[in-house]
């Protein structure tokens, strides 16, 4: 193998070792609802926190965008999940 080839590999081990290990440090919160096909959700406490603020601050749209860029969920599910969290508070 030549050691460009080396190097490339240890560079994405070592990429690969940094998001397992960065993603395992935060706390996470499990948001178990059932949006017609029981997906669930994981947020952080972090990412959890912010979409609140934003409810608390009557920024449902922002906090319905935030969902969908944090979970990959469509439209639908996400309106969902942030009415559902909007209930608890």
């Amino acid at each position: 193998m030549s050691s460009g080839i080396i190097i490339a590999l240890i560079c994405l081990a070592l990429f690969v070792g940094y998001i397992v290990g960065r993603q395992s440090k935060s706390p996470k919160v499990d948001l178990v609802k059932d949006f017609g096909n029981n997906v669930a959700m994981e947020l952080d406490v972090k990412q959890l926190s912010e979409l609140r603020q934003l409810l608390n601050n009557q920024q449902k749209i922002e906090a319905i965008k935030l969902y969908r860029q944090l979970t990959g969920a469509g439209l639908k599910e996400s309106k969902e999940a942030i009415e559902s969290l909007e209930r608890e508070n």
